[in-house]
This record gives C-alpha cells, structure tokens and sequence, in this order.
C-alpha cells in the first residue's frame, strides 16, 4: 500500500524512531516527522563513522528536504513531557537536498575533537566487570539521573556495595587516589562549561560522559574562569556559554 502523505510522531528510545522513519520512507510521496533532531547535529559524526547514527541512516538523510528545529524546552510545555533534546519537524521527499551544519564550531574544534583524538580523553576508566575498587570512584551512570538528590560521597567511595546498590553493577566508573580528586572531578562536570560540552554532545536521552574531556590535575578543583583559560576561549565564546548555559 502507497500513500500521498504520512505525518508521523514515533516513539524516542534511541535509534528507534530513525528506524521506523525508514521504513515508512518508501510507503509514501511525502513524510511529515517529529522527532529527535540531536543526530544530525552530531559534531563528532564524521570521526565515529557508521557509529553515529549520522552514518548509519545516511539513506533517511538524504532524504530530507527541509527541517525546522522546536527548541526542547518549548517541546516539552507543549507536550508536557520531558524531552532531552530539542525537536525536528521533518519533511521528506525521494529529492532531498537538505543540508547539514553544526552549532558551536569553536567547540568542536578546541575541546570535543581533540578529546575525540585521545589528547585529553578521560582517564582512569574501568570498563563492566574489570578493574579494582580500592580506590574511590565516581559512577557516571548516576550523574545525569540522581545529581542533587543523594549526597555525593554515594558516589564518591572505595566501597564495592555502594556501586553495586546504585547501579547494580560496576559499569561506568572513573576512580581516583583521594576523594578530593575524586569530588574536584564530579564538580568540574557541573561547571557551566561542562554543562555546556554535555548538550553539545547528547544526541538522545542519554548522557555520554565518555567523550568530556579528561583534564590534567585534579588534585584542585577548578572553576568557569580556569576551564576558560586551560581551553584558550575567546571572550565571544565565553559569552555564548554564560548566556546559554
């Protein structure tokens, strides 16, 4: 069966409403869509290849004709619904012609691909099942969901039962020799940069921690103003992160 127009809102968990948007693709002349926008803003897409959803649904891609972006906080008063990131109204058509362009240049060139690259990718990880617990740790899993309701030393502990309990495994963890290190770490996440970094990079619901930098002393904590100077941004960029953020 074949129509003139379909006008879609499939459900968004992940790559699944990209799936579904492909199937429907070929059952019409014309596609409507709302849905996640994230995937195609995506700065390191080129780099993380077939990885991204960016390369592994190049055909829907393509077949985009226009897009208009609903700001995510707009989205969900109207829907009254928590959604992560902002929305796309989508219009596709076998021609296409579309293209793609990134927000926040300088960011992508100064922190995320150098991270990307390995120059300052975090460290200290230790991957499911693998890695000792005497040391303390911060469980990046939690930080996006609990920040603020729990006090941080439940996150922050050389004690095996208190990832377990939070997580129900050890995935995700970054350990520390001191719980100064260990706290200066999870407070430099919540710095207005990082905040900032973070929404750069969230293609969906989830927080990817993988890709922040990893800077190189933590035996201090550091502010705004010293993030600004490690990473040599420009009044104009500093500007855009305090007004945005």
């Amino acid at each position: 069966m074949h129509f003139d127009k379909i006008i879609m809102n499939p459900p968004y968990d992940r790559s699944l409403h990209l799936k579904i948007l492909r199937q429907v693709m070929d059952k019409a002349d014309e596609v409507v869509n709302l849905s996640p926008i994230r995937w195609l803003q995506d700065p390191l897409a080129e780099m993380k290849g077939n990885r991204a959803d960016y390369g592994r649904f190049a055909d829907v891609r393509s077949k985009i004709t226009s897009l208009e972006v609903v700001d995510g906080k707009e989205a969900q008063s109207i829907f009254g619904a928590l959604i992560g990131t902002d929305l796309g109204i989508y219009y596709l058509t076998p021609e296409g012609g579309w293209k793609p362009s990134f927000e926040k240049q300088w960011m992508n060139e100064k922190i995320l691909m150098p991270t990307f690259n390995g120059e300052n990718v975090m460290k200290h990880w230790t991957p499911r099942g693998k890695g000792d617990f005497d040391r303390p740790f911060v469980k990046l899993s939690e930080l996006h969901g609990h920040v603020g309701q729990a006090d941080f030393y439940d996150y922050c502990s050389p004690d095996y039962s208190v990832a377990k309990k939070k997580g129900g495994s050890c995935a995700h963890t970054v350990n520390f020799d001191t719980e100064e290190e260990c706290k200066n770490f999870f407070d430099t996440l919540h710095t207005k940069l990082f905040k900032a970094i973070s929404r750069q990079i969230k293609m969906n619901m989830y927080v990817p921690w993988n890709y922040v930098p990893y800077l190189p002393d933590y035996t201090h904590p550091w502010t705004d103003e010293m993030l600004y100077e490690y990473f040599g941004l420009t009044d104009s960029e500093i500007q855009e992160i305090e007004q945005t953020v």
